[in-house]
């Protein structure tokens, strides 16, 4: 990891509720993280040339 970003650029992601179970439940499932900088990693085979 290169860089990391700080409060100021905090972001909630993902799903808020679940929405699942009889009778009906609601729970939080998502998290937060700032976003970060990556060298020389590849996510879902991005960069790769074939």
């Amino acid at each position: 990891m290169q860089m990391i970003g700080g409060k100021s650029s905090y972001q909630l992601g993902g799903s808020f509720f679940d929405g699942k179970g009889q009778p009906g439940q609601v729970n939080a499932v998502s998290h937060g993280s700032p976003p970060a900088k990556f060298k020389q990693v590849n996510v879902i085979n991005t960069g790769r040339k074939a």
